[in-house]
């Protein structure tokens, strides 16, 4: 059996929204993001666009460098 292994902005995403105390379906209804784009971005299987992060970062409370600078590590990996 394999296990997907969570993807750093997946961390930082899960983390914050247990923080606020939400969940990824209010994440996707908050920011217009479909449900599956935002499971895609936890996973790893994809990447937000600058929209998508700026969106994530206004809506979480973090700052959409920080959301860039875990991405860019993830692909120098």
């Amino acid at each position: 059996m394999k296990f997907k292994k969570q993807c750093p902005l997946g961390k930082v995403i899960s983390i914050r929204l247990v923080e606020l105390d939400k969940t990824k379906k209010w994440l996707s209804e908050a920011t217009g993001i479909a449900a599956c784009m935002i499971t895609k971005y936890c996973t790893g299987e994809s990447i937000p666009t600058i929209k998508s992060a700026d969106k994530l970062s206004k809506t979480l409370g973090i700052s959409v460098d920080e959301i860039i600078n875990v991405i860019t590590e993830t692909e120098r990996v």
